[in-house]
């Protein structure tokens, strides 16, 4: 059964009525953010420059080059970032994407920068739910590839499979229930759910 309708209306719908949680199109001035510990300020990226990508990848096709936006940046120093901006209240995202330092949230606008060229896609600042843990917030994609259907791909998430060999997590979505929750095929799972609320 083809999903596809049902998966381009919700996240149209929530990209129109709650662009926090779900976004169909960066444009400068968008601000994105990261909602961290309850003693953590919240970490928040406007666009300055939409083809600020084109300084690290060229891809005007909207194809995603999965490994080099994972490669994009090291881990997130929070720290360097904040002192880098001392107390500005949002971060222009092209001054981050220079210092390389990010992660979930990051490598999915500089994902969505690249895919929202060439194909229908949405950034994700929603979860992920371990089966036996606590709700973690995390950012991700979701892209249509024409005539396949839409595709989670997680940018933060390379998985090591048998015999060591590391694949991009890059999966075809199902659908999605009335709990925001993400189906995936079973064996992507990971005793894990991705959710689209936070």
């Amino acid at each position: 059964m083809d999903n596809s309708n049902n998966i381009r209306e919700c996240l149209e719908d929530l990209a129109k009525n709650d662009q926090y949680k779900v976004t169909e199109k960066l444009q400068v001035g968008s601000v994105l953010s990261k909602i961290r510990g309850i003693d953590d300020d919240e970490l928040s990226y406007i666009i300055d420059d939409i083809n600020a990508d084109r300084k690290i990848i060229n891809r005007p096709d909207g194809k995603v080059p999965y490994f080099k936006i994972y490669n994009a940046f090291k881990e997130r120093d929070e720290g360097l970032i904040k002192s880098i901006h001392k107390e500005k209240e949002t971060i222009p995202f092209s001054e981050v994407l220079e210092k390389g330092e990010g992660e979930c949230l990051e490598k999915s606008i500089l994902t969505q920068l690249i895919a929202q060229r060439g194909r229908q896609s949405f950034l994700v600042n929603g979860g992920l739910i371990p089966k036996n843990g606590f709700f973690e917030s995390h950012a991700y994609n979701i892209i249509q590839k024409e005539g396949a259907g839409y595709f989670l791909v997680d940018t933060q998430r390379p998985l090591v499979h048998e015999g060591g060999k590391i694949v991009p997590f890059i999966t075809p979505l199902i659908d999605i229930n009335k709990d925001g929750d993400l189906i995936l095929d079973e064996k992507w799972t990971y005793d894990e759910v991705y959710t689209l609320f936070n």
